[in-house]
């Protein structure tokens, strides 16, 4: 009975598991593509600003433009930093699991 329990949550485990860690994997590389895209627009804005002799800087768009590039920079980072921690977490479980299921198999 336990070890039937046991073998139904480890199948569980190893049929979703997959799933769920190519999600995380496919938000991680949506995270770190909008980080890229926004250093690149940061290029684009430092060498205008370079053209327009620093105005642009001292502009309120600029300002505001430089401010949402910021939050843009700090959340593409946390989600990727999440992402990658719950990945490896994923990992550690599946590995527990097919450890488990390695144990059960005979009494499944």
């Amino acid at each position: 009975m336990l070890g039937a329990l046991i073998g139904g949550a480890v199948s569980l485990g190893m049929r979703y598991l997959p799933k769920i860690g190519r999600a995380l994997g496919t938000i991680g590389d949506g995270a770190r593509k909008l980080g890229e895209l926004n250093t690149q627009a940061r290029k684009i804005g430092s060498f205008t600003n370079t053209l327009t002799g620093g105005a642009l800087t001292k502009s309120p768009l600029g300002q505001k433009i430089n401010e949402a590039s910021k939050i843009v920079e700090s959340g593409s980072a946390e989600v990727s930093k999440f992402t990658d921690n719950a990945q490896q977490k994923v990992d550690q479980f599946k590995s527990t699991l097919n450890k488990m299921a390695g144990r059960t198999e005979g009494y499944v």
